[in-house]
């Protein structure tokens, strides 16, 4: 009989401590919620890297890439918390770029569910 209490109990918090998981909604902001950011290339060097810095509303966005010039890719920027958009700060890396730096950078609104477009120029210019 002690041993069915037992078992009974085993299953019971195994049953308690999975419902706890399932129910958890990752990092407790709501998060999982996308937008779609497209990066153009009509600069005379490829891109070689992308960032997106969140200003508390976003994950950080590190890709390493290659967009060649007349190129397009598109990438995922996930959002912490459950909202339309909020402004980023954006960072495209092709040689040179800004020589302090090798980068262009711009503040660029992103909505939820939605696709930003943006443009590295011929000039080197972000549009």
């Amino acid at each position: 009989m002690k041993n069915v209490i037992k078992l009974f109990g085993i299953i019971t918090l195994a049953a308690i401590i999975g419902f706890s998981f399932a129910a958890c909604g990752g990092d407790g902001d709501g998060g999982g919620v996308s937008a779609k950011l497209k990066v153009i290339n009509d600069y005379a060097e490829p891109i070689t890297k992308v960032e997106v810095d969140f200003w508390g509303d976003y994950y950080g966005l590190k890709k390493t890439t290659s967009i060649s010039t007349g190129e397009s890719k598109t990438f995922t920027v996930t959002l912490r918390k459950k909202e339309d958009g909020g402004y980023v700060t954006l960072n495209l890396y092709a040689s040179g770029l800004r020589m302090d730096m090798g980068y262009q950078e711009t503040l660029i609104k992103i909505n939820a569910g939605k696709t930003t477009t943006v443009t590295l120029k011929n000039d080197g210019e972000i549009e």
